[in-house]
C-alpha cells in the first residue's frame, strides 16, 4: 500500500528532506518540495550539469493531501529516472549489439543527431507496447540527467510513477500525448478550439473567476488528439499589458483526461505552478536569458519573462477560436491501457517502454510504487534544446492541420518561438 509519509523519509532513498508550504503571497494553491539525493557521480559529466529538475521534485495542488501526494509520486519518477546500475545497460554502436534496436536518428523519428548513427553508446531494453518485442533504446532517451546532450536532447518527459504498473504506463502515455500535442500545437502556431466554465461546473467557474479577480486573462482551449475521448487541454494565465510597467508574464499549463472538465482545472492548477516559479525568478532579479538561445530548462524560464515570449503567447491566444461552453463534470473512467496504446500507435507514435522500477529503493517498490518511461519515436519529442535544430519532427508537424482539424497559423516551426512549457 503506497503510504506518503514513508515514500518521503529519508531512510527509505527517495528523498533527502520535503516541504509543504500552504498558499501565499497571492498564490491560491498549496505547494510540496522535495530534494532527492544526488546523482551517482560514474554516471554524470560534472556535478554542476545536473539540472534542477533531477535534483528537486514538486507539486501544487488545492489542498496540502493533493500537493504532497502528487510531490511525492513526481518525486519517486525522478529518482528512478536517475541513471544507476540497477537498470542493466548494453555498451556499442547499434551495428555492433546483434540485437533489435531504435532508429533514434532516422528522419522520421527526429530522436537524435545523425551522428548517432554510428556512436557508441549504452543501451537499455525497452518493450515495444504493440508486440511485447524487445527493442534496444540509447541510455540517453531514458535518463535523467542524461550523460550525452550533444547526440540527443533528454527530458523527464514520458516518465510515470503510480501505485501498479497500468497506473504509471497510463500516466506516462498521456504525458506523452500532451507533450506531442503542445510542441506541435506551438510549432505551428495552430488556431485552437476554446471554451469558457459550464454553468453548473462550480470548480472551474471559482479557478476562472479568482483569475480574473486577480487581473488575469484566463484562457482554456482544446488540441484535439487521437484518443477518443481525451481531452487534451492547454490553460493560460495572461497578465494585462500595461503602459510603463513592467513585462507582463504570461504562464502556460496543460494536460489531457477522458473528464474535460478535470482536465481544465489541473491545467490551470499547472499554468499556475508555472506561474509561481515565473513570479519567483523574477522576485530573484532574473529579467532574461543569459544567451540568445534557450538551451536548459532554466533558460526556457527566463525567456518567459522577456516580451517576446509574452508577445508570442498572447498573439497565439489572439488567434484561437471563438470560445464555447466547456461540457460540466463527469465520472468518465480513464482510458484503459490498452486502447490508449493501440489509438497512439495508430496516430504512428510506435510506443516503446522502458520499466524504470528496477532502480527504486527496495522500502519504495514494496510499497507498490511503479515507474515506467515511454519514448514514442513516431510523435514529437518535448524539446528542451532550440539550438537542436534536427529535433523537429517535421512530418508530424506538416500533417497537424489535418489531423487535428485546426488551421495554422505558421508553415515552418523552426520558425516559431521557443514553447512556453517549462
Amino acid at each position: 500500500m503506497i503510504d506518503v509519509p514513508a515514500t518521503l523519509a529519508p531512510a527509505t532513498g527517495v528523498a533527502l528532506r520535503y516541504a509543504v508550504t500552504p498558499p501565499h503571497a497571492g498564490e491560491p494553491l498549496w505547494s510540496s518540495a522535495v530534494e532527492l539525493p544526488p546523482v551517482h557521480v560514474d554516471f554524470v559529466r560534472e556535478a554542476a550539469d545536473v539540472p534542477l529538475s533531477a535534483r528537486f521534485a514538486g507539486a501544487s495542488g488545492p489542498s496540502r493531501t493533493d500537493a504532497l501526494l502528487r510531490g511525492a509520486g513526481e518525486a519517486v519518477e525522478r529518482r528512478a529516472l536517475h541513471p544507476s546500475a540497477a537498470l542493466p545497460a548494453r555498451r556499442g554502436t547499434a551495428a555492433e549489439l546483434g540485437a533489435l534496436t531504435l532508429d533514434a536518428y532516422h528522419p522520421g523519428h527526429a530522436l537524435a543527431h545523425p551522428d548517432a548513427a554510428t556512436a557508441v553508446l549504452d543501451w537499455h531494453e525497452a518493450r515495444a507496447l504493440d508486440t511485447d518485442r524487445p527493442v534496444l533504446v540509447p541510455a540517453d532517451l531514458v535518463n535523467w540527467p542524461a550523460r550525452n546532450d550533444v547526440l540527443f536532447d533528454p527530458s523527464p518527459s514520458g516518465a510515470a510513477a503510480g501505485a501498479g504498473h497500468d497506473a504509471a504506463l497510463g500516466a506516462a502515455l498521456v504525458e506523452v500525448a500532451e507533450r506531442d500535442a503542445l510542441t506541435v500545437a506551438w510549432g505551428r502556431q495552430l488556431r485552437l478550439p476554446t471554451y469558457t466554465p459550464a454553468p453548473e461546473d462550480t470548480r472551474l467557474r471559482a479557478v476562472w473567476q479568482q483569475a480574473e479577480a486577480e487581473g488575469l486573462r484566463p484562457v482554456l482551449a482544446r488540441i484535439p488528439v487521437a484518443a477518443t475521448g481525451l481531452w487534451c487541454m492547454t490553460a493560460l494565465l495572461i497578465e494585462a499589458d500595461a503602459p510603463g510597467a513592467a513585462v507582463p508574464l504570461a504562464a502556460v499549463g496543460m494536460k489531457a483526461s477522458t473528464r474535460p472538465a478535470e482536465a481544465a482545472v489541473k491545467a490551470f492548477q499547472e499554468a499556475r505552478q508555472v506561474r509561481t516559479a515565473l513570479r519567483a525568478l523574477r522576485a530573484q532579479g532574473g529579467t532574461g536569458p543569459r544567451g540568445p538561445l534557450v538551451v536548459t530548462e532554466h533558460d526556457r524560464l527566463c525567456h518567459m519573462l522577456t516580451r517576446p515570449a509574452y508577445d508570442a503567447v498572447r498573439s497565439w491566444a489572439d488567434g484561437f477560436l471563438e470560445p464555447v461552453p466547456l461540457p460540466g463534470p463527469s465520472t468518465v473512467p480513464p482510458l484503459p491501457v490498452r486502447e490508449l496504446t493501440e489509438s497512439m500507435n495508430a496516430d504512428g507514435a510506435a510506443l516503446l517502454v522502458v520499466d524504470l522500477t528496477p532502480r527504486l529503493p527496495a522500502p519504495v517498490a514494496d510499497m507498490g510504487w511503479k515507474v515506467v518511461k515511454v519514448l514514442a519515436p513516431g510523435y514529437q519529442n518535448l524539446r528542451m534544446d532550440e539550438t537542436h535544430r534536427w529535433s523537429w519532427h517535421l512530418p508530424r508537424l506538416a500533417s497537424a492541420p489535418e489531423r487535428t482539424g485546426c488551421p495554422a497559423r505558421l508553415d515552418d516551426p523552426r520558425d516559431a518561438t521557443p514553447h512556453p512549457l517549462p
